[in-house]
């Protein structure tokens, strides 16, 4: 192992000021541009980057006497403990976003654009979870998560995965929910939304309806509904007589003539 200590030229007691004084002082003597050694400037620069970083240092100081070992022993793959969702915490609406073609009078004057949308959200009476009353899972004594081990051939990994029997939630059902049938959430069918849109509102534009869709779970806020503009519906000239059709020709003219 490198001695960083001796390349600064400092005592292993050194003091983060005493370290920085010497790292300038040989950064300076050795600096290539300067007509230094290259070699001993990197060397320099690599001793301060691990002694002024007092983590660095730290395991620099105390190094681990095993190594790697044990990677190829089970022990690798070790990930931290997920934290356990809070069940009561305030959640709030998902958003819901739908692109719309609008009609060319709506983009010319704006107007009201209406749209109905089927959508699912989650149950206000369990809050999302498919049951009101619950026990401890026993298979994960109520963590949410347990140790999964995988094995390969000279090789095992361990890491943590949301528990099989209750979901990752820690809790299972003793009092299925009748408002889902314990399925955490509820269908809404064809719901009525309405934008207000101003004139010009083409493709690309996006406007949104502030909580105005999936209810929010535990005291959380409804989640908002947005569209975006992504065409003008094509309108059906021959539908139109010859005289409606002079009429719409000189109205494009005018339009043109204006900007």
């Amino acid at each position: 192992m490198k001695d960083y200590y001796a390349a600064l030229g400092v005592e292993k007691t050194a003091s983060k000021d005493q370290i920085k004084s010497a790292y300038r002082k040989l950064s300076m003597e050795h600096h290539p541009d300067k007509g230094g050694d290259e070699n001993k400037f990197k060397e320099v620069s690599e001793a301060y980057s691990v002694l002024s970083d007092e983590e660095k240092r730290r395991a620099y100081d105390n190094p681990n006497p095993f190594g790697n070992i044990f990677g190829g022993m089970g022990f690798g793959g070790m990930r931290p403990r997920p934290r356990k969702p809070d069940l009561n915490a305030p959640r709030d609406g998902q958003f819901i976003g739908v692109e719309v073609s609008l009609p060319i009078k709506t983009f010319i004057f704006g107007g009201k654009h209406e749209i109905n949308l089927s959508y699912h959200e989650g149950c206000e009476d369990c809050g999302g979870k498919g049951f009101k009353t619950g026990t401890t899972c026993e298979i994960c004594n109520g963590d949410g998560y347990v140790q999964q081990v995988q094995k390969r051939p000279g090789f095992v990994s361990s890491s943590m995965g949301p528990c099989p029997s209750c979901n990752g939630l820690g809790q299972v059902s003793t009092d299925r929910c009748g408002s889902c049938a314990g399925r955490g959430n509820i269908n809404v069918i064809d719901k009525k939304f309405l934008f207000d849109l101003p004139p010009g509102s083409g493709p690309g534009t996006k406007h949104i309806l502030n909580e105005a869709g999936r209810a929010g779970l535990n005291g959380g806020r409804r989640g908002d509904v947005g569209i975006m503009v992504v065409g003008l519906k094509r309108p059906e000239l021959s539908n139109l007589s010859k005289e409606q059709i002079e009429e719409l020709k000189k109205l494009v003219e005018a339009l043109d003539n204006a900007n």
